[in-house]
């Protein structure tokens, strides 16, 4: 196949020695160079593309490890707020846990939760953001709510525009009045909280909170309506009922009485009544999760 070797003025002029430019290969379609690794001097094949684009070195996967990752890790790679339970002393070159191992850098690290200390990958520190001093145990599963690493305040918005609250930060009045509400994930949604707190009970699943604008995320105590599951369906109706009366009255008084439009607008009328007063099938029940 005919592939453009690569040429001594592609690559560092420092790694010349480590690259043999007369042995250059074809190996499944790929032009291969023959490298000598500067460490521990044993030879492999390396595509030409990667030392022409990515300007990789000689060295193999296992001393390039050790050689770029032997740097300390110092007081700027971490948080102020975290810098006191990482041991920057005790740095010392382990062998790690990957397949094949190899030697990486590790320190000292004590969990402010259970404070156990714990031996961790300099390496991982510094590509990881933020670098947490918790332990896997007592960031994900044991320590929850506002002192866990990995708050963010526990209010979000769900994709169909209602707010959500985490319980495990609400108060514990709230959260006695939010668990029965809750869903899957702990969370609730904030205006049947505040229905909730206004009422001193939680809400049952037919109970629904309504929004007179509409919007949303308006959760103003003023701005909610508790109503049933039945109510909520037929509420447009009665919206519709007024608007299509307001235009009967108006064709009444532009037009002859014995007009046929006057029994359209009544015939839409009692089929929009029907489609509003009709329950929800099992489906879309279904898609419409927990009541709003």
């Amino acid at each position: 196949m005919n592939r453009k070797p690569l040429q001594p003025h592609e690559v560092n002029p420092k790694w010349w020695e480590f690259y043999r430019f007369d042995r250059q290969e074809s190996f499944r379609g790929r032009l291969c160079i023959l490298v000598t690794c500067p460490k521990c001097q044993k030879q492999r094949w390396q595509h030409c593309s990667r030392v022409r684009i990515k300007n990789v070195t000689p060295y193999c996967e296992a001393c390039s490890r050790i050689v770029f990752n032997l740097k300390p890790l110092c007081h700027q790679d971490i948080p102020e707020k975290w810098r006191d339970y990482y041991d920057f002393q005790c740095q010392e070159l382990r062998q790690s846990k990957s397949r094949p191992p190899t030697n990486d850098l590790y320190i000292r690290v004590l969990c402010p939760k259970c404070l156990k200390k714990r031996w961790v990958q300099v390496s991982w520190l510094r590509t990881k953001k933020p670098s947490s001093p918790y332990c896997t145990r007592c960031a994900n599963s044991t320590n929850k709510g506002p002192g866990s690493p990995r708050w963010t305040g526990g209010k979000t918005i769900r994709p169909d525009g209602y707010i959500e609250l985490n319980i495990h930060g609400l108060p514990a009045e709230d959260q006695e009045l939010a668990w029965p509400m809750s869903r899957k994930n702990n969370r609730v949604a904030e205006h049947r909280l505040i229905m909730a707190r206004y009422l001193g009970r939680p809400l049952t699943n037919d109970e629904i909170v309504h929004h007179h604008n509409s919007d949303r995320q308006d959760n103003r105590l003023e701005n909610l309506r508790l109503t049933t599951r039945c109510q909520h369906w037929t509420a447009p109706a009665d919206q519709i009922s007024g608007l299509i009366t307001e235009i009967e009255v108006e064709v009444r008084r532009l037009m002859s009485p014995n007009v046929n439009v006057i029994l359209l607008l009544r015939y839409f009328l009692n089929e929009l009544r029907q489609m509003s007063c009709a329950k929800p099938d099992a489906g879309e029940d279904k898609v419409g999760g927990e009541p709003q």
